[in-house]
């Protein structure tokens, strides 16, 4: 899906743009993963898992999720640089098309600066215009305190543990919890009111 563009004000007073990725990003958008790769260890990536990266990879990823109603792929650019990137995916199978996935990421120096919650605020409103999507859901490591800050304020639930999950380099481990947001009211019985037999949308 092809989101409409839109300005904001960043805290420090900066102008950023919100779009949808383009074909042409792809190479921009590669060099962002795996220059925060190694930003954070909260980041799942490590740097030198990015080799699989590549610009036509990327960009294939980026028409096809254009052409999907399932999917997009939102950047943020801070005077004309690439400063985060978020993507939410809905489930293309019966039982789960009414669940949609987010991941999001910023470079370290544009934290704090009200990039998420603006990225947020897209992907809920991609979910909640799709008649399908009832919830949103994503993973955060615990200990993240900044992104689960974010998603609290964002109305996210805490709803589930896996517990050392992620080994980080010192040896130690770090749980993963699983957050969710509904989107919409379901039936008591957890039926939405749309139909489940109907026709997948393509």
């Amino acid at each position: 899906m092809i989101a409409a563009d839109r300005t904001f004000l960043l805290k420090d007073g900066r102008e950023a743009v919100l779009r949808s990725a383009l074909p042409e990003d792809a190479k921009e958008i590669v060099e962002f993963l795996i220059q925060t790769a190694g930003e954070s260890e909260f980041n799942i990536r490590s740097p030198e898992e990015c080799g699989s990266y590549t610009v036509e990879g990327e960009s294939a990823f980026i028409e096809k999720a254009a052409a999907s109603p399932r999917c997009m792929v939102l950047l943020c650019r801070v005077g004309g640089r690439l400063a985060a990137g978020s993507v939410i995916t809905a489930g293309k199978k019966i039982k789960i098309r009414h669940r949609a996935w987010i991941s999001l990421c910023v470079l370290r120096e544009f934290w704090g600066l009200g990039i998420g919650s603006e990225l947020m605020a897209e992907m809920e409103r991609f979910a909640v215009e799709s008649p399908q999507i009832l919830q949103v859901e994503l993973d955060v490591i615990d200990g993240n305190r900044m992104a689960m800050g974010l998603y609290e304020k964002c109305g996210f639930e805490k709803t589930g543990i896996i517990p050392d999950a992620v080994r980080l380099r010192d040896g130690s481990f770090r749980d993963i919890l699983t957050m969710v947001k509904k989107t919409r009211k379901t039936h008591p019985s957890g039926i939405s009111a749309g139909r489940l037999d109907r026709a997948p949308e393509k």
